[in-house]
């Protein structure tokens, strides 16, 4: 979704005079947020990700908090795949994105997982 000419570039609701971008200083965090992760998504964008994934990490499926879910990306593209809890977040990471890593600890930690 394209920001409108005079609106906000964030929220694209509030509208803004002369040279500024965005409405507030919740927006201009939005965007640094965003643009400091490598991508760019607008608070609009957000919630139709967010309504997709029925608010909750599409990942292990925990609901949306006190915490907004995280956008994840591709690092290397920029191209947002959807929205997941910051634990997600942060083992997807640690994992350097790699799937056969995280599979390979789901498999160690299965190893030694008590019985019941």
């Amino acid at each position: 979704m394209l920001p409108r000419d005079g609106f906000c570039g964030v929220c694209q609701a509030a509208p803004v005079a002369g040279r500024r971008k965005y409405c507030s200083d919740k927006c201009v965090k939005w965007s640094k947020r965003c643009w400091e992760g490598g991508y760019e998504l607008t608070i609009p964008e957000y919630e139709v990700l967010k309504k997709a994934a029925n608010g909750k990490c599409q990942s292990c499926g925990a609901p949306e908090g006190n915490k907004l879910l995280q956008v994840d990306h591709c690092h290397s593209t920029g191209a947002v795949r959807g929205l997941i809890c910051g634990k997600c977040n942060s083992a997807a990471a640690m994992a350097g994105d790699n799937p056969e890593r995280l599979r390979d600890l789901a498999a160690y930690l299965e190893r030694f997982q008590k019985g019941p």
